[in-house]
């Protein structure tokens, strides 16, 4: 039994020691995980993720390899619908440039921002969040990779005695045969983002 919740305009999940407490007691009774989206970014850092009764998780993923998937920020989640060819690659030097790819797991993972992104950021300001980002990383109970998301949900299932298998998770996990770079198809693009996403690969690091 899971609950999915979207808080469209909340800005925290749970926003104290003692909110977190009262909505582990009376959730945990009826579900056994809650899965949770925000329409704008939230702030994890007030939650008590050291709550003996909760377990927590999240998936971390390459940020190279995010920048090409599916699903992309703003009107590129229209515009782009392949990976780098050369029909597309103008398009993909703006997606680069833009703020809304920029350092996307960093900014979900600090508490304090530049608006929506860290760009205008002084160097130090993004060593900062990255620090701070590592910190609220380590409070998670279970972090996955999502490059070995399916092998790593029947280890799940076993660790929380919960019914998870490889098919629960195949549905969320496509395959490559070939690597991150080849998929670029363009070394100056793939060692500009690498640089321009340097937070957020040395945070996944």
């Amino acid at each position: 039994r899971g609950a999915y919740i979207q808080y469209p305009n909340r800005l925290y999940p749970w926003r104290s020691r003692n909110e977190t407490y009262r909505m582990v007691e009376m959730i945990s009774p009826i579900f056994q995980f809650v899965s949770w989206e925000f329409g704008r970014w939230a702030n994890l850092h007030p939650t008590d993720w050291e709550n003996e009764r909760l377990v927590s998780m999240i998936v971390m993923r390459d940020p190279l390899e995010r920048f090409l998937s599916g699903g992309k920020c703003g009107k590129y989640h229209t515009t782009i619908q392949s990976d780098p060819t050369p029909q597309n690659q103008e398009e993909y030097w703006k997606y680069a440039n833009d703020d809304c790819a920029l350092n996307y797991a960093m900014r979900v993972l600090t508490a304090k921002r530049h608006g929506n992104s860290m760009e205008g950021a002084s160097l130090a300001d993004g060593e900062e969040q990255l620090e701070e980002a590592k910190v609220l990383l380590k409070r998670f109970t279970i972090i996955v990779d999502q490059a070995c998301f399916t092998e790593s949900i029947p280890a799940l299932g076993r660790e929380l005695n919960l019914a998870l298998d490889e098919k629960s998770a195949e549905q969320f996990h496509g395959l490559h045969t070939v690597s991150v770079r080849e998929r670029f198809a363009n070394d100056t693009l793939y060692e500009y983002v690498r640089y321009r996403f340097r937070y957020d690969i040395e945070l996944y690091d």
